[in-house]
């Protein structure tokens, strides 16, 4: 009895006699498919003649006798040869070059490649990393532009008001009442210092909002000396020009010192926000309740989209593979059904008309 395995096309002589369940399982030796063999039944057949019986044995006999003596001449043999043990040996015939390269590929693309779940993964991250990205390049390269301006345009407000205040004290040479509006100026929020000095260079009056903001050398030196003339200095009127403004290091923290012309009585007018006041304004904005919230559920969508893509893809096309794996184990009979996506649908009705094409064709050769 000839049996040809369904996939590699591997040929196996059987023994009918030795078959004793009505049906047997076996492994191809090639390719691992499970191959069923159902006992043929018996043949109703009356005895033949005894001619014909005669013929035969002559026959049987005469090619006993050749393969005997070929068995001789080539050396392979010193006898009959004696009974196997196995029910079912291999077929001289090896599968084809082309069915032996697709067993191979096959069996080295098993279990090999990286998951969907990475690729996603990926993606998502990839996605986290290039929205963090904006978000970084929009502070850095936006907010500090924006800070500067509201510097720029607060202090300007203050010199331009404080400014005109202490314009007539100053020509009629009332120091106190100067002296009074500078500190007034002084001690408004954000504020670090507010100084005013003469044509000569001398510092008429000036005032720091809050000493303990400054290291401690420089707040003891204020402490023992009063206002000291040397944070003017870093930061001069150029020629020509009616004010200006630049960040400066003073005891240990940045300010932002906005100088100013003051005219008929000549000198400066000077005075400085604390940058580090602005800073803590923007990250207390930043991270506020509600930009928490939203934070929280920008990450949280992002997890349930990656869970649903993850369940639309990955599980109907497990669903496949093991419904083609069990297809390839002889079980022709097993309907495919899928779900998900259009693509994994059409890929689903695809296998399950290779399925029924392969039913049809193994049931023809069983004929």
């Amino acid at each position: 009895m000839l049996v040809i395995c369904e996939d590699c096309a591997k040929k196996y002589s059987i023994d009918e006699k030795r078959i004793k369940a009505p049906k047997v399982k076996f492994n191809c030796r090639a390719c691992g498919h499970i191959i069923i063999v159902e006992k043929p039944k018996p043949k109703k057949s009356t005895s033949p003649p005894a001619e014909k019986l005669s013929s035969t044995a002559v026959f049987a006999e005469h090619e006993e006798t050749n393969e005997v003596a070929s068995q001789q001449e080539k050396g392979q043999g010193h006898g009959k040869q004696a009974d196997k043990k196995e029910n079912i040996h291999q077929s001289e015939k090896e599968p084809s070059p082309a069915v032996q390269a697709a067993l191979r590929h096959s069996a080295a693309a098993a279990g090999k490649g990286v998951p969907f779940f990475f690729y996603l993964l990926a993606v998502m991250l990839f996605g986290l990393l290039l929205i963090s990205t904006v978000f970084f390049h929009v502070y850095f390269n936006t907010i500090p532009d924006v800070l500067h301006d509201q510097l720029e345009l607060r202090s300007l407000a203050l010199t331009e008001s404080l400014k005109g205040t202490i314009h007539l004290p100053l020509v009629r040479k009332d120091y106190l009442t100067v002296n009074q509006e500078v500190k007034r100026i002084s001690k408004l929020p954000g504020v670090a210092y507010a100084a005013v000095r003469n044509a000569k260079g001398i510092v008429v009056a000036g005032f720091f909002n809050n000493r303990n903001s400054f290291d401690n050398h420089f707040a003891q030196k204020v402490k023992e000396r009063g206002f000291q003339p040397d944070v003017l200095v870093k930061n001069t009127l150029p020629a020509g020009q009616e004010w200006s403004g630049a960040k400066i290091s003073v005891g240990g923290i940045f300010v932002y010192d906005q100088v100013t012309v003051l005219p008929d009585v000549g000198g400066e007018l000077h005075v400085a926000l604390q940058l580090g006041d602005f800073d803590r304004h923007f990250f207390k904005t930043l991270l506020a309740p509600l930009t928490v919230v939203l934070l929280g559920l920008f990450l949280l969508s992002g997890y349930i989209i990656f869970v649903l893509l993850d369940k639309l893809v990955t599980e109907p096309m497990r669903s496949l593979t093991n419904i083609a794996n069990r297809i390839s184990l002889g079980e022709l009979d097993l309907a495919i059904t899928s779900a998900g996506p259009r693509e994994i649908r059409e890929l689903g009705a695809g296998l399950e008309r290779m399925r029924h094409s392969i039913k049809v064709a193994m049931e023809r050769l069983k004929r």
